[in-house]
C-alpha cells in the first residue's frame, strides 16, 4: 500500500503542493502546525497503520521530521516494520537499492548539518536566542509531551516568534 505524509510548518510551507505530489498514494495523512503546539498527530496515525511491504511517501525529509533524532527514530521504525520510504524531491527510494538505508542515512547526515547551520544562524541573528541544538530538541520534546509554548518561552527567555523559528 502507498501511504503519503505531508506537513505544513508554521511558516506556511505549501501543503497543497505536497498533497499534489502525493496524489499517487492510496492514503495521505497531513498535519498543519498549530499556534499552540508543535506536534504531528497525523504522523502518529500514519505510522500506526503501516505494515510490512507498505511504502511511505514524503516530498522532503524535513516534512517528515524537523530534528535528526526524530527522523532517525522514524526511519528505524520503518525499517523494523519492513516499510520502504520514498522521498520525492531528494531522490531517496529504499525500494530500489540493496543498500537502501545507506543513502537514507547520508540524507539524515545532510539534514543534521542543515539543522545545525540553521540553529547557528538563528543564534547569531537573534540576541535572545542563545540556545543549543540540544535545548531546541528538548523544547520540541516537552511540547510533544504537553508543555506549553508560553512556559517554555519564559523558561528559556525567548519570544514566541523565536520559539517557532527555532523549533520549525
Amino acid at each position: 500500500m502507498k501511504i503519503g505524509y505531508a506537513r505544513q510548518g508554521i511558516r506556511g510551507q505549501a501543503l497543497e503542493i505536497q498533497l499534489e505530489a502525493l496524489e499517487q498514494c492510496d492514503t495521505v495523512f497531513s498535519d498543519k502546525a498549530a499556534d499552540s503546539a508543535v506536534s504531528q498527530p497525523k504522523l502518529k496515525a500514519c505510522l500506526a497503520i503501516l505494515n510490512d511491504g507498505d511504502t511511505l511517501f514524503v516530498t522532503r525529509l524535513d516534512r517528515l521530521a524537523s530534528s535528526t533524532r526524530f527522523l532517525t527514530s522514524v526511519t528505524d521504525k520503518l525499517q523494523r516494520l519492513g516499510v520502504d520510504l520514498v522521498v520525492l524531491e531528494q531522490d531517496i527510494d529504499t525500494r530500489q537499492s540493496t543498500d537502501n538505508f545507506y543513502s537514507l542515512m547520508a540524507a539524515i547526515a545532510q539534514l543534521d548539518g542543515d539543522t545545525e547551520a540553521a540553529d547557528s544562524e538563528a543564534q547569531s541573528s537573534d540576541k535572545e536566542a542563545r540556545l543549543s541544538y540540544n535545548q531546541i530538541e528538548e523544547m520540541q520534546y516537552r511540547i510533544a509531551c504537553g508543555g506549553t509554548v508560553s512556559e517554555l518561552c519564559d523558561e528559556y527567555n525567548i519570544s514566541t516568534e523565536t520559539f517557532y523559528r527555532l523549533t520549525e
